[in-house]
């Protein structure tokens, strides 16, 4: 009997830095929740394909003092805080994997006058 071992090669072309490669997204959606505190928790579900209550990360404190008036995620870790005063904050959450609190961008003012009902993001 002769078994034969196959070795293959993979070229990953990319258009983009190799490193945006080597951190693939977390499955599932990610979730925040802001408590009466002020803290922001992360939650990782993972039951999006069937409606499964499936959570891959819980309940992990990512931050505090979140005490606005409005905050909204966008894509791919954006987060946007509107103050009071009408100035919107943009943070970027680099945490997702692993529910750690590593933030790569907190509190950059982008912008003032979101002096709005209701703010949100789309695509």
């Amino acid at each position: 009997m002769r078994i034969t071992i196959a070795l293959a090669t993979v070229v990953i072309l990319a258009s983009g830095p190799i490193s945006a490669l080597s951190q693939p997204a977390p499955p599932g959606t990610p979730i925040y929740a802001i408590a009466e505190n002020g803290d922001m928790l992360f939650y990782q579900y993972t039951g999006d394909a069937d409606g499964s209550p499936t959570w891959a990360i819980q309940a992990k404190k990512i931050g505090n003092g979140w005490d606005f008036k409005q905050v909204f995620a966008g894509s791919g870790g954006s987060i946007y805080a509107i103050k009071e005063n009408g100035d919107m904050l943009f943070y970027k959450y680099a945490g997702a994997a692993d529910g750690s609190p590593n933030w790569a961008i907190q509190a950059k003012k982008i912008g003032n006058g979101w002096n709005f009902k209701q703010v949100f993001a789309g695509r």
